[in-house]
């Protein structure tokens, strides 16, 4: 055990001095408020859809509304689960996959279209979309979060490098999540009017870089912390990589709240094919 010895007489007279000292410092100047900045936080909507679904077409509307209105702060990940009576194919066009459909088990939502904001329960009623959104875009985040992409259109090997620096004192466990969609997918979808053919389908969850939730970054972060990671897939031959764009998400371990995220197309001007 190590233990601190003190010069008894040394100490008080540091201690005296130190009193002395503060009667010449000014009463405004004794303390310095300090601010640390708000880092804004970019939010996530998952939107529970499918080519079945007749109200989807309109649950879609709602969704690219948000998006124009907060082109920087919102990104959408469509979700097409498996085996259900809203995500049946129509056509010979696949966009249900393991990923979305582990969401829709977790989420159940009791009807399709729903959105979940930043990992809140399912809401169907799509009115209400843009005011949940707006009190989600109100928060602050403990931390940013940005992403790179490096493309290979030889292998169509993609690599996603993340970097978050934590603006808060953290004791919680955060996971980070790579979120792979694609975009421009036209095919069938029914809609309130009947059978559309060249419907255009967006934003759809093709897969995720790690499993589940994510991978976990740690569970204690102190302020101006940086974490990074690297992530790689090979991309499936039926997906158009120029259409491809990952988002990025901090996630809470415990409550599955989303704390930050963040997004970077896979084909850039420095990696363009």
């Amino acid at each position: 055990m190590n233990i601190l010895k003190y010069n008894i007489p040394v100490a008080l007279a540091a201690v005296m001095f130190g009193l002395a000292s503060c009667d010449n410092i000014a009463e405004d100047d004794r303390f310095v408020d300090y601010d640390r900045p708000t880092v804004e936080r970019k939010i996530v909507i998952f939107e529970f859809t499918g080519q079945r679904c007749r109200n989807c077409p309109a649950g879609a509307a709602a969704g690219h509304s948000i998006l124009e209105n907060n082109p920087d702060d919102v990104f959408a990940i469509n979700l097409h689960p498996e085996n259900t009576q809203y995500t049946l194919p129509l056509g010979n066009l696949k966009l249900t996959s393991p990923a979305a459909t582990f969401l829709y088990q977790y989420y159940q939502p009791s009807a399709f279209p729903a959105a979940c904001i930043n990992g809140g329960q399912p809401i169907n009623n799509t009115f209400t979309w843009s005011s949940e959104v707006s009190t989600a875009l109100s928060m602050s985040s403990p931390a940013t979060l940005n992403l790179t992409t490096e493309y290979n259109a030889e292998t169509r090997e993609l690599t996603v490098n993340y970097n978050s620096k934590f603006n808060e004192y953290t004791t919680k466990e955060v996971l980070v999540q790579l979120y792979l969609l694609e975009d421009g997918i036209v095919g069938m979808q029914q809609s309130s009017t009947g059978l559309i053919r060249d419907y255009v389908h967006n934003h759809v969850l093709r897969t995720t870089l790690y499993n589940d939730w994510g991978n976990s970054l740690g569970d204690y972060f102190e302020v101006e912390q940086e974490v990074s990671g690297t992530a790689s897939i090979t991309l499936s031959e039926d997906w158009d990589a120029s259409e491809c764009t990952v988002v990025g998400c901090l996630i809470s371990a415990g409550d599955k709240s989303f704390l930050q995220a963040a997004g970077a197309d896979v084909v850039t001007d420095s990696n363009n094919e």
